[in-house]
């Protein structure tokens, strides 16, 4: 699987190879134009590196409109989703996709806010701009006995949203969405990231935590 320690790596002996070279073919007072040839090669290589090493250690940031659309991720996934939190008002719409991509065996899990606990909502709408007030139950009782979806419950504010497909495939994606105090929904950055980023590692684990901590739900 991808890891970007060792594509950074990678990259990084071929720069110094590269430069080893080009040092011997000067040292060694080959034609001018194999000394050229071989600089112009060490600086080709030393730049790729650096592009690897930004792609590897910046995070994209987009606006909630440009995110990857759920519709398009559900029917992308090939062996999970994880949907938490915000995504799940948007995933109402979504429970038909959801039920036909559990048939072809892709597991799939939700994970939200006890919604019973009256005081945990309302602490998650003043500190997060939760709009549990927009979220039924109702949908998700349709998936209650599917053997290739889980509904958990966690009983904290998570400051953290997920929707994240195919985690430990060399394609997976997790988009983060970062809610802060009294700033506006639309305002909160979402992350997207893929595999080769070394924050996806760091966001994979986060999204494995609070699924561990979460209760099955009974479905009332």
């Amino acid at each position: 699987m991808l890891n970007h320690r060792i594509i950074e790596a990678t990259f990084g002996a071929i720069a110094v190879i590269g430069t080893i070279i080009s040092f011997f073919l000067v040292k060694m007072q080959m034609e001018p134009i194999n000394a050229v040839v071989g600089i112009c090669i060490t600086a080709i290589l030393i730049l790729i590196f650096i592009i690897i090493k930004n792609t590897i250690n910046t995070v994209k940031i987009v606006k909630r409109e440009e995110a990857k659309p759920l519709t398009k991720m559900i029917q992308q996934a090939k062996t999970e989703i994880f949907f938490s939190g915000f995504t799940l008002t948007l995933l109402m719409s979504e429970i038909d996709t959801l039920l036909k991509k559990a048939k072809t065996g892709v597991k799939i899990k939700i994970l939200f806010v006890d919604f019973e606990d009256e005081e945990l909502v309302k602490a998650c709408q003043k500190i997060g701009g939760y709009e549990y007030d927009k979220l039924s139950h109702a949908p998700y009782k349709r998936c209650r006995n599917n053997p290739n979806i889980e509904i958990r419950v966690i009983n904290f504010f998570m400051p953290v949203d997920f929707a994240a497909v195919d985690m430990d495939k060399n394609d997976g994606y997790i988009r983060a969405h970062h809610r802060f105090s009294k700033i506006e929904s639309k305002e909160h950055p979402n992350i997207e990231l893929t595999r080769i980023n070394k924050w996806y590692h760091n966001y994979y684990e986060q999204l494995k935590n609070v699924w561990d901590k979460g209760t099955p739900w009974n479905g009332n």
